[in-house]
């Protein structure tokens, strides 16, 4: 009896080392499973830092970018405002001018006729050519 206790203490023994022994590969197993996650998981992790960071790199330059398109429209804007300023200056001017030059084309006109009128009389064609010339030498 002693024997067989002595037997079954030792078989006993047996199969809790083998317990252990699984018991520890596993463990081993497991911890190797769960590293090689982890491994990914922080890589996965890292990759989508960097995708987030280059997202916000490209938005900060897209803002950065609309920011000057809209400073450029405001600067066409102005230019557009001031050019518009400056036909309408033009316009008036033009419109002056027009009307100075009718109002001078209304005095030639008039002062022709008056020539014609007061000098219908004199025979251009005499000696007073040489009277013309010292004139037009004074001038």
């Amino acid at each position: 009896m002693v024997l067989c206790s002595v037997l079954l203490q030792q078989h006993y023994q047996s199969l809790v080392s083998k317990a252990e022994e699984k018991r520890q590969q596993e463990t081993q197993r497991l911890h190797e499973k769960l590293t090689m996650q982890s491994t990914r998981l922080e890589k996965e992790k890292i990759r989508r830092q960097q995708e987030v960071a280059e997202a916000e790199a490209a938005a900060s330059a897209h803002r950065f970018e609309a920011g000057q398109e809209r400073r450029r429209c405001e600067d066409l804007e102005m230019l557009v405002v001031d050019l518009q300023r400056q036909l309408a200056t033009t316009s008036r001017d033009a419109r002056r001018a027009r009307s100075r030059c009718e109002e001078l084309e209304e005095q030639l006109s008039d002062a022709k006729d008056i020539l014609r009128y007061c000098c219908s009389d004199v025979d251009w064609d005499s000696d007073s050519e040489s009277e013309s010339d010292s004139d037009s030498d004074s001038y």
